[in-house]
């Protein structure tokens, strides 16, 4: 085995990849998920009922796929499942 590959194995960590649960969508990407316009998902956020956001910067924002899927699943109409 040569030397730097020997060198490589020693020195480089593999760290498992993130869960896709901590993916961070941007916010069009995330209205895009649950099917609505950028404008009534911030609409819904300033009125204390959107998902949790992850500040990116300054002006960019995001919503992790996890907080997504929860907030989407706590939205269901419980009164419209049915056993038909």
């Amino acid at each position: 085995m040569p030397a730097f590959v020997a060198l490589l194995r020693r020195h480089t960590v593999l760290e498992p990849p993130p869960s896709p649960d901590y993916k961070v969508l941007r916010l069009a990407e995330a209205c895009a998920v649950a099917r609505m316009s950028v404008r009534t998902m911030r609409r819904l956020r300033e009125a204390g009922r959107g998902p949790r956001v992850v500040r990116l910067s300054d002006r960019l924002i995001g919503v992790r796929h996890a907080d997504l899927h929860a907030w989407l699943e706590s939205r269901v109409d419980k009164m419209s499942e049915c056993d038909c």
